[in-house]
């Protein structure tokens, strides 16, 4: 009831305002930046902005959660009454445009009343400017993360088959039957030089895994006291679990816009490509590729590798013919690459 009068007496001062010959273009953006709050997950926020078509933003406002069309209403009239410092002096448009086309349908007997026409577009591109900036300055200069759809060469269609295989293997927990005291050799294709992989959540820390380029790099991590030059010379990716704040924005986006799977709110599959040991760097095709077929081979042959570590048998070795992007191919792994014990 409170806000209902608010609304009707916000309309009433607005109605009193002069009519401006302009248009401005408003929207709801769920911004491209994290909020962190005392012991709670980094959550997006949703920008509220409005801007004129001399250029002049009338109001920027932050919401925790989508705000209702109650309350954009609200702020509307509150910026047609008190404008941004330097954006004029308060007026009604002639013409509101969003695109949100939900939103414009239950503020437009409103905007009627005030005889303010309104219209829809799906793309608002006088926005995009002001909207960078303000999540440049929300972002304090903290540069964006590299993002797996920038990745030369990489379709559609193996960015579908990556978050697919990704999803898959979160959900069957390959960390439960395999250690890192189990070093994976894996070739796809088969006859491709091989890279050496340990599985990753075993202490229910870190959950994924991680690939080595070289069966040395991979050795020397178990040796004792490992010196630092060795570790400098390693080289390889992290397949790596966690919530969706260590993802790029563009490819959140992509995500919601693809439909592609994500197993657990924890369990956004990022990736990124050591060097030197430390060093991060962006992944390559190559890793999309390989992951693609190198995750399938894991879980098809997960039953095989857990008994064999349970019953310390031989070095298990199977060629499986996995779905990989481009249609049925196979992988080779072998398990245990090596004897951990032994590898000094």
């Amino acid at each position: 009831m409170a806000k209902g009068m608010k609304i009707s007496s916000l309309l009433k001062q607005a109605a009193a305002l002069p009519k401006a010959d302009e248009q401005w273009v408003m929207a709801v953006h769920l911004a491209r930046t994290w909020v962190a709050e005392r012991q709670q997950q980094p959550h997006r926020p949703y920008l509220l902005i409005a801007i004129s078509n001399s250029g002049y933003i009338m109001g920027t406002r932050v919401y925790d959660a989508v705000p209702s069309a109650e309350t954009v209403l609200a702020e509307l009239l509150g910026m047609m009454l008190h404008p941004t410092v330097g954006a004029g002096e308060p007026r009604r448009p002639a013409l509101i445009g969003t695109n949100d086309a939900d939103l414009l349908q239950s503020i437009m007997p409103a905007l009627d009343e005030l005889a303010i026409d309104s219209g829809y577009a799906e793309n608002l591109p006088m926005l995009d400017e002001p909207l960078a900036e303000l999540e440049q300055a929300m972002n304090a200069g903290i540069p964006p993360l590299p993002s797996l759809t920038a990745i030369p060469g990489a379709s559609d269609a193996l960015l579908t088959h990556y978050f697919q295989m990704t999803a898959d293997y979160y959900r069957a927990a390959v960390w439960r039957d395999l250690t890192d005291e189990f070093p994976l050799e894996i070739r796809f294709p088969t006859e491709a030089k091989p890279r050496y992989a340990v599985v990753m959540g075993n202490a229910g820390e870190v959950f994924g895994l991680a690939v080595y380029d070289t069966k040395d790099a991979l050795q020397a991590l178990y040796r004792p006291g490992s010196p630092a030059r060795t570790t400098r010379r390693t080289t390889g990716m992290a397949l790596m679990y966690d919530y969706a704040y260590t993802m790029s924005f563009d490819d959140l986006d992509a995500i919601k816009a693809h439909d592609w799977p994500i197993a657990a709110p924890e369990a956004y599959p990022m990736l990124t490509r050591i060097r030197g040991g430390r060093e991060m760097a962006d992944p390559t095709l190559a890793d999309l590729q390989w992951l693609g077929g190198a995750l399938p081979g894991i879980l098809a042959l997960k039953a095989e590798l857990r008994e064999s570590r349970l019953r310390h048998s031989a070095p298990l070795e199977r060629t499986v013919t996995v779905e990989a992007v481009d249609g049925a191919r196979e992988v080779l792994i072998r398990c245990p690459a090596f004897n951990p014990y032994l590898a000094g």
